[in-house]
């Protein structure tokens, strides 16, 4: 068919094409539709039809054949799939999911069912067979975990909640945030659900982190399927992030009166993993897809073909190479009726010539690349092009990477390749495209393999240019295709000036997005964001900061070994580039690194490194690294119990923080300033305003909120007041509860703890105390640990069980810094008084008086009153009964000072139970 040129007024068409359609609308009676024969084999499966007779056209040799049109089945494929045909072999694991779906719907809960299996096993059948037979209230999404584009972290869920929500490309983000919240309207907490969904998925600026953001989700998904049951789908889990994985569990274990029922799919490795989805929980099923037999192999072939038999030779032939996997079969066969060796004739399959000497391909990798070795020249060309882009292409990216000579035709070519089964339409990222899928992985890897290097180069910097012209927060894919445009030119030979050009740009915008997620709270994904853009910018001068912010994440991941080797390289790097701004930060994160895994790190050489920071990093300007090296130097005042100077600290890092727009610094300076009030020398009526003000400043943040509740809770029961100091730490919990953060629950149980203590529920703070103890054990954790175990010793020994109080001790001990004042103090005097009870005088009163005089110079008034407090019964066991009055004194003096009434009255009857300390979640 040729057409004119609209943009120069030709508005005319011709060629056989229009001759033909002309010819049959002239012959159609009225209200009638005429298709020809091509078009009717090409849409067999899609329409209803009846042939008529035959009508002569002129110019064509031969008559043509038209049909009637009668019927279009609404949603059917122009071209049905060879796996709509019967599934084969997988009864056992149907059920199960029939199962797990119906234990979802009747107990009103979560289940989460994975799936796993080799490519090309049928994952995607089984749940495609599954998905057909749910009822028609129930909500179906999908997302799928993409191969390429690494830090892109939420797209499964970002495919999901768009296609719930009716989230378009092009949608402002306010309308994204608005569609969004009206699927929760129904709902407690919907804006702030809705906005922290939103924050998660890119669509607003977030201070959140992502544990807010996995409960936006999880509320959004009960929001979802409060009415009706929700299946939601997730495909290729084995390329998740783990903080989408994260994100999975946190829904599964914490979703509460709503039947969702999470599918993942996904190759073994997944299991690497997570080794603990192998099995274990009431509510998760993991099912392993093994190969097909070779009875159903046969099986599978008959459902494809029909009465075409295969020679018995080729059948054993493809049965023996397909190992049971399904998707080598089909891919056989089609490859068999695309060389015409089987052909459709009458409606059926039918063998056309001998199939005895017919070779099969050994492998499922070769067998594809046999398939598109067959293809024709443009066509292959075309599907090259489209597996660059990805899984998921555009035809707008094709059309842009095609050479104009043969441009015109890529629609047409994407058509051929539907109709060969190689790819399938698909939901378009871009408003105004069109999108297809390639019908398989491996059929994707197949054809992206095929492309050389050297034109795997050219072809992905040429993507990257169609992305940006397509405007939007692509940043991370952008950077994707720059990075393997340079990866590819590297492999080849040396960089030339232009391949170092893309290598920064891809770099600078990595780095950029390494931030936004470091930011979030997806600590993984920063990490190896920040590694990859580091990488690409070898020879650039902000390659040491984005080392510096590469440590930071390292350290926030535990890894230790690699933040120390990554903080050296930064400092050689700014010492290379005679960067003293650089130099001081590598320095400072290498002293805070260091006091958090070497016991015997000097907190008075960490501080004057970090002071001797701050001084250069003044004179650059920088707030960021301010706000972080103030930051440092409060929290290692606190760590001193120089409470005083650590307020002092932290409100310097806020406002540098403020200035900076750095959120996390925030949150952080707000929390130890709360802290800071409470444990140091403010009266509590003070540090309960100051407590305020601070909460005040920080509208929507949960985390913030939960962290002064627990905070506020302990002030009010110094001064008494029970009621309202539970309803504070209740609420605290019930944050972290709704975020599902069983570490902060831990961490800060000191605080409610310390309510049930001065209350004098010895049972209730108990019960507390263990279970932060017994998460922090089971977790590792050595920094909280130290303060939770004298805490609940303190416990147990006033309820008289002295040796498991003297055993908990041993373990503050020896799970506790030596520069951690607090807890040394507070080990020391929980274990005098046990040593008392037992006749050691000596011993006890030696602790006893290690512990005063480690915080006598403090302004920690409360903890000072604590270790004076337990001397006094030291003494008072020894019958030194005007030194232990003396020593009560002071103590009750410090109490009243501080506005602790409860435990000044406790300490007149030589009963304080002690002050329980936190480090900030």
């Amino acid at each position: 068919m040729v057409a004119g040129d609209p943009g120069r007024g030709d508005w005319f068409v011709t060629g056989d094409a229009v001759n033909v359609a002309e010819r049959l609308e002239r012959s159609a009676a009225p209200g009638e539709i005429l298709v020809a024969e091509e078009t009717s084999r090409l849409a067999r499966d899609a329409v209803e039809v009846e042939p008529l007779g035959p009508l002569v056209v002129k110019g064509k040799a031969e008559p043509l054949r038209p049909y009637r049109l009668l019927n279009v089945m609404p949603g059917a494929p122009a071209h049905a799939r060879r796996s709509d045909s019967p599934m084969v072999g997988r009864v056992g694991e149907l059920e199960l999911l029939r199962q797990a779906f119906g234990r979802a719907v009747s107990e009103r809960a979560c289940h989460f069912f994975t799936v796993l299996g080799a490519a090309g096993v049928g994952k995607s059948r089984l749940l495609a067979e599954f998905l057909e037979g749910m009822p028609p209230e129930a909500t179906i999404l999908t997302g799928r975990c993409l191969p390429y584009g690494e830090g892109i972290t939420f797209w499964p869920v970002f495919e999901a909640v768009s296609s719930a929500a009716g989230l378009a490309e092009g949608d402002p983000p306010e309308l994204a945030r608005a569609k969004i919240a009206s699927l929760l309207s129904e709902e407690e907490a919907a804006s702030l659900a809705a906005e922290r969904v939103a924050g998660l998925l890119g669509l607003a600026e977030t201070t959140a982190s992502a544990e807010e953001g996995f409960w936006g989700v999880r509320k959004l998904l009960e929001a979802l399927a409060r009415g009706a049951p929700l299946v939601l789908v997730f495909d290729d889990l084995n390329w998740a992030e783990p903080t989408f994985l994260d994100l999975l569990e946190h829904v599964a274990d914490w979703s509460r009166d709503a039947p969702i029922l999470l599918v993942g799919m996904a190759r073994p490795e997944l299991m690497e993993m997570r080794p603990g989805w192998a099995g274990g929980k009431r509510n998760a099923t993991t099912i392993f897809l093994e190969p097909l037999s070779a009875h159903d192999c046969a099986t599978l072939i008959h459902n494809l073909l029909g009465q075409a038999a295969l020679a018995a030779e080729v059948q054993a032939r493809v049965q023996a190479a397909a190992e049971g996997n399904p998707l080598f079969v089909e891919e056989t066969l089609a490859m068999l009726i695309e060389d015409g060796l089987i052909v459709r004739r009458n409606g059926r399959w039918v063998v056309s010539r001998d199939l005895s000497q017919v070779r099969v391909p050994p492998t499922i990798q070769l067998l594809l690349a046999s398939r598109l070795d067959q293809l024709g020249s443009e066509e292959r060309q075309a599907i090259e092009r489209a597996a660059v882009e990805g899984d998921i292409f555009h035809l707008g990216s094709v059309q842009a990477l095609t050479p104009d000579e043969t441009r015109a035709g890529v629609a047409d070519c994407l058509l051929a390749l539907v109709r060969k089964e190689l790819i399938r339409p698909h939901r378009a990222t871009f408003a105004g495209e069109d999108a297809f899928r390639f019908r398989h992985l491996l059929i994707h890897e197949a054809a992206y393999h095929a492309v050389p290097k050297e034109v795997r180069a050219e072809l992905h910097e040429g993507c990257s240019r169609w992305l940006e012209q397509k405007g939007g927060d692509f940043d991370e894919l952008v950077a994707f295709h720059l990075e393997q445009a340079v990866r590819f030119r590297s492999e080849l030979g040396p960089l030339d000036a232009q391949s170092q050009v893309l290598a920064a740009r891809a770099g600078n915008l990595l780095a950029a997005a390494a931030r936004r997620a470091s930011a979030r709270g997806d600590t993984p994904a920063a990490v190896g964001l920040f590694e990859r853009a580091a990488a690409l910018l070898k020879d650039e001068p902000n390659r040491a900061d984005v080392l510096l912010d590469l440590a930071r994440s390292l350290l926030e991941s535990g890894d230790f070994t690699r933040t120390e080797e990554v903080l050296r390289e930064a400092s050689e790097a700014a010492a290379a580039n005679k960067d003293r701004s650089l130099a001081a930060r590598a320095q400072l994160e290498r002293s805070h690194m260091r006091l958090s895994v070497e016991r015997d790190t000097s907190i008075a050489d960490s501080l004057r490194n970090a002071e001797d920071a701050i001084t250069t990093l003044e004179r650059a300007g920088d707030d960021a690294a301010l706000a972080r090296a103030w930051w440092v130097v409060g929290e290692m005042r606190w760590l001193r119990c120089e409470f005083a100077a650590a307020e002092d600290a932290m409100t310097r890092s806020l406002a540098h923080a403020e200035r900076a727009g750095s959120q996390r610094e925030v949150l952080r300076a707000r929390t130890y300033l709360a802290l800071a009030a409470i444990d140091g020398p403010r009266p509590v009526p003070e540090a309960l305003r100051r407590c305020r003000e601070i909460l005040a400043q920080a509208a929507d943040d949960q985390v913030l909120e939960a962290n002064i509740g627990y905070v506020m809770a302990s002030a009010e029961a110094m001064c008494g007041r029970f009621d309202e100091a539970r309803e504070l730490a209740a609420r605290s919990t019930a944050i972290y509860e709704e975020l599902g953060r069983p570490f902060s629950l831990a961490t800060w149980s000191q605080w409610p703890g310390m309510v049930e203590l001065l209350a004098g529920d010895l049972e209730a703070a108990e019960r507390i105390f263990r279970s932060g103890y017994e998460t922090l054990v089971s977790l590792g954790e050595k920094l909280n640990l130290s303060s939770i175990a004298v805490s609940l010793a303190e416990t147990l020994y006033l309820q008289g069980r002295v040796e498991e109080a003297e055993a908990l001790t041993v373990v503050s001990e020896e799970a506790t810094s030596p520069e951690d004042v607090w807890a040394q103090v507070a080990w020391r005097s929980s274990r005098a008084k046990i040593l008392a009870q037992r006749g050691d005088i000596d011993g006890a009163e030696r602790l006893a008086r290690e512990a005063v005089e480690l915080i006598a110079e403090t302004d920690g008034l409360s903890l000072r009153a604590y270790a004076l407090i337990s001397l006094a019964q030291v003494l008072a066991a020894a019958d030194r009964t005007e030194e232990a009055a003396e020593c009560r004194a002071v103590g009750v003096r410090l109490y009243e000072a501080k506005g602790n009434m409860v435990a000044a009255e406790q300490a007149r009857a030589a009963l304080a139970p002690g002050e329980i300390k936190t480090g900030a979640a």
